[in-house]
């Protein structure tokens, strides 16, 4: 995989590519390599983002909630997961996998009580 903007197309290939692997399908030499390569670079992209909302999260609850203690957590899907869900749902474009990476507010309760 080279360095820079991985397209959806990539990405999409390299979910097939995997498919076919755990299908026990003929290959190209490398091919899986490469593709988990670009996998791997398609998670990484989701990184940035991740940290910049999860930053906003945390100044936000900090700033404007009265609930103590609140933590908030973030994680991408490790590449394994990602490779399993992939064969779980044959039908799924790994572009359109949208929970690659997730941050929330956990709060030990709601303001009005409930």
């Amino acid at each position: 995989m080279t360095t820079g903007t991985i397209s959806k197309t990539q990405v999409n290939h390299a979910g097939d590519v995997v498919r076919a692997e755990r299908r026990g399908e003929h290959l190209l030499p490398g091919e899986y390599e490469q593709a988990l390569q670009c996998i791997g670079d398609y998670r990484g992209t989701h990184g940035h983002a991740l940290q910049t909302r999860a930053a906003g999260l945390r100044y936000y609850v900090e700033k404007h909630s009265v609930l103590q203690p609140i933590r908030v957590g973030q994680r991408l899907k490790r590449l394994p997961t990602i490779i399993d869900k992939l064969c779980r749902e044959p039908k799924m474009q790994l572009a359109r996998m949208q929970d690659i990476a997730g941050c929330r507010a956990v709060v030990q309760s709601t303001a009005n009580g409930s």
